[in-house]
């Protein structure tokens, strides 16, 4: 399924750091990641947002994100949890 490459967490970092290049992925998957980009940015929270940037983008652990945001681990997984839903239905909605 789309969704499950697009939320590879390898995918999400390249893409959200700017490090990979729309020639070299087909169109379709070059279409759902620059969809991705707009639920991160208009469909989430703040926070999720934040969450989401640091555990993909920076490649953080779930415990490293907690101690930066004096949060418990259990807090950065639900936003993480929650973000991956919304991507999820969106991409469903997509692929059908």
């Amino acid at each position: 399924m789309l969704y499950e490459e697009v939320l590879n967490r390898e995918a999400l970092r390249m893409y959200l750091s700017k490090s990979y290049d729309s020639e070299s992925v087909d169109g379709r998957y070059a279409m759902a990641l620059k969809i991705v980009s707009g639920v991160i940015q208009n469909c989430l929270t703040q926070r999720q947002r934040e969450v989401t940037m640091l555990y993909y983008g920076s490649g953080m652990s779930l415990d490293e994100i907690a101690q930066k945001l004096q949060v418990n681990k259990s807090t950065v997984s639900r936003h993480l949890s929650r973000t991956r839903s919304k991507i999820r239905k969106v991409l469903v909605c997509l692929e059908n």
